[in-house]
Order: C-alpha cells, then structure tokens, then sequence
C-alpha cells in the first residue's frame, strides 16, 4: 500500500447520545452539542501472558478483557447533558427547557447509546462510530468559576451488548 494524504483526516466530531436500545437498534439522538479538546476513542485489552519454563518469553497471550471508551469534553451546560453525564434517570430532569431542575440523587443502573459522526475516508468523507450500551463517568468536576467554562469532562464506557448478534457486541465504526 502507498501512502495517501487523502487518507489523513483532521476535522472535529459532533457527538450525540441517546437512551440505550437493546440489539444495536438506534435511538432518537440528541446532540451534545459545542465540546473541547477534540473527541477520543479509546480501545485497550488485557491480556494473561502464558510463561513456561522452557521460555524466557511468554509463549501466548489470552485475552482477558477489552474496553472501549469515548471521551467527550463537553463545553454546553445543558442539565439534559448533565443527567446524562451523572446518571440521573430521566425522571429527575423536570421543567419546559430553557427553565429545567435537574433532581441530584444516587445514580442509576442507565444506559446509554454515543453516535459520533466525523471525517472519514469513504465515499462521502463520513465516518460514524455507534457505541450500542455506555455508562457515563464525570472526570473530575464541573468549574463554576470566573475564566472557566462549565465543561463536563465525561468518559462513557462501551459494554458488551448480548443482545447484538455477531462480532460487534461493542459497536461498529462505519466509513461511507
């Protein structure tokens, strides 16, 4: 394969969310509107090395665990953004936007479903990547400060989804 520079890709990623629909189906989408720091998909396996005597290497590796994980630096203060991010369920969010209360209790056993659209390399520069089933995770705290914005640094963590038959139990990245 020879390089390509139309192959190298640079432009920001509209992430949005939606509540968790078993079998890879997709939801009603709501965008997270402005982020920072651009969008990250993280992929990491564990592995269990097999050692023998024999070896001073590892003769094998086995798969123990994977995790996916996208990180979204989200920069628009919305409290329908802010219960997703802290596990509220939807319930907790009350009001007719722009005037909302958003209830904080203990967090709940939700799921959510991330669609985050970029550039890619297909036929029409689109990349899409569906992450089916992910738990929010706030990454620190929110800055309610004078020179900061109210920027909530979430990771969302991709879990197995038993109910999406085949290999993408995870999600699927998409060029078109």
């Amino acid at each position: 394969m020879s390089a390509n520079a139309n192959n190298v890709k640079v432009g920001a990623a509209v992430v949005s969310y939606s509540a968790y629909v078993s079998a890879g189906g997709a939801g009603s989408f709501t965008d997270f509107g402005y982020t920072a720091e651009g969008t990250k998909l993280g992929f990491k396996s564990t592995f269990f090395d097999v050692e023998a005597e024999q070896s001073r290497a590892a003769i094998k590796k086995i798969p123990l665990k994977t995790e996916a994980t996208l990180k979204v630096f989200i920069m628009e203060s919305m409290l329908a953004s802010m219960r997703v991010v802290l596990g509220m369920p939807s319930g907790n969010l009350t009001g007719t936007p722009p005037d909302l209360t958003l209830l904080l209790g203990d967090a709940s056993e939700l799921y959510f479903q991330l669609k985050t659209v970029s550039v890619g390399v297909g036929t029409t520069g689109v990349r899409t990547i569906l992450l089916w089933k992910c738990v929010p995770s706030l990454d620190g705290d929110i800055d309610f400060a004078k020179g900061a914005v109210q920027r909530m640094d979430t990771t969302f963590t991709a879990l197995s989804d038993a109910s999406v038959s085949g290999a993408g139990t995870v999600g699927t990245v998409v060029d078109a």
